[in-house]
Formats: structure tokens, sequence, C-alpha cells
């Protein structure tokens, strides 16, 4: 699953990805008609393309993200589920767990944007305290300078710190896990924190789901680009290792 760094919005879109990983450059001129115009421009060639504000992935990260990670990560939050939501009695205790995955964080303003990450965390079945982290994220973004979606790497990373597990009305392992960090994506600054909610399952804990989000009504996380609060979401899913 760990590779290097949703789907993709149809074909002609991977072509611009590629070509502006590949960093293309000027536009070929049209054939000589053979008629004399009476001037000689020096040859007819199309302006650059707009230079995007936006970190560019290498052309492996773009094709990656494109092809191979849909089914990668379909892999995962297809499967977390993979059994009833564990008892909290039944915990894999004393020992600590191990998961991967991926995080997903959704923003809805300033532009929208829907980026993805490896993940990975490490549980205390004793004492609830999770560690961990998500980086290298990447992701559509809006480029208003050229009016389409494009693919954007966002430095910086989300951790994972802290934390408890605790039995649900019926016995099922809760998670509550605090997360906290900074991201950008070379034209705006994000940030993350707060705490996501979700739970275990299988009959050892073999899967784990965890999502927050804010949108106007009650508030799990706060997220803010450039200071300002913006509304968005942030979820992660993982399997144990």
């Amino acid at each position: 699953m760990k590779k290097t760094w949703v789907q993709w919005f149809g074909s002609g879109l991977l072509i611009v990805v590629l070509a502006g990983c590949s960093g293309g450059g000027a536009g070929v001129s049209p054939p000589d008609d053979g008629i004399d115009d009476g001037g000689d421009d020096g040859g007819s060639v199309d302006p650059p393309p707009p230079v995007s504000p936006f970190t560019p992935p290498s052309e492996a990260q773009a094709l990656y993200y494109v092809i191979d990670f849909p089914d990668d990560f379909a892999a995962v939050k297809d499967n977390y589920n993979v059994g009833p939501a564990t008892l909290y009695a039944d915990l894999p205790r004393p020992m600590a767990v191990t998961y991967d995955g991926f995080m997903e964080i959704l923003i809805a303003s300033t532009p929208n944007a829907n980026i993805h990450s490896d993940a990975s965390l490490t549980i205390d079945m004793v004492s609830g305290a999770m560690s961990g982290g998500a980086s290298n994220f990447i992701g559509w973004v809006y480029n208003a300078e050229t009016d389409s979606n494009e693919l954007a790497l966002y430095e910086g990373d989300i951790t994972f710190s802290g934390g408890n597990l605790v039995a649900g009305l019926t016995g099922d392992t809760r998670l509550d896990m605090p997360v906290d960090g900074a991201l950008n994506n070379g034209l705006q600054d994000f940030t993350l924190t707060g705490t996501l909610d979700g739970r275990l399952y299988g009959a050892a804990a073999d899967g784990l789901y965890a999502g927050g989000s804010y949108y106007g009504i009650g508030r799990d996380i706060t997220l803010t680009a450039d200071g300002v609060d913006v509304y968005g979401s942030a979820s992660i899913w993982a399997l144990k290792q």
C-alpha cells in the first residue's frame, strides 16, 4: 500500500496533468501554407501556459494518484469494517496495535479541494493512547488562473497524539483521536485541529474508522485556510498490520 506519491475527472484531464508534470513548453506553429503575407514575425509560437500557483506533483506521483491510488484507497475504505464493532472487553490487551491506511481531507471552500495521504497509527490497547500521522498529501484543487482542476502537493503533516478508547452503550469500542497539523499547497496555508471519533471493527480489532467535520452545525474539527475558518471534514480508514 505504501507507494510514492478521487477519482480523476476524465481522460482529457489526465493528459493535462501529465503535460503539466513533464513541464510541457511552447506550442507547435501551424504548417506553412506557402503564402507570403509580407511579414516576418520570426515564427509563430503559442504563449506559454499560465504558471500554476500550486506545488505540482512529479509525473510518477501524478500517475500513481490517478491510476493506482483509487484501487488502493478502495481496498482499505471498503474493508475497514472487517466484522462487527470490536467489543471493548475483547480488545487485544496488553499489546499495542499498528494500523496502516489513508486519510482524506475535504475542504469545502477557498477553493474546494479533495486531498489524500497515507496514514499510520499505533494504539496502546491498555491506555488507549494513539500516536502516528499522515503526510505527503496530494489531491485535486481548483485553479482559478486556468479555470480547471489540477493536482497539487501539500507540504506538512497531520499528527495523531493522545486519545482514548472507551466502551459504548452496547459494549462496542469507541475511540477519540486527536489530530493536529499544518499543510501548504504552494498558495495557501491550512491548519487542522480537533478530534476524530470512530470505532474499531472485527473480533481482534482488525479495522478502524474515525472522522470529524465542521459544516456550520456542530464542530468536531477546526479547519482554517490562511487563518480563516472554512468548512470541511477529515476521515481515516485503516487496517491492522
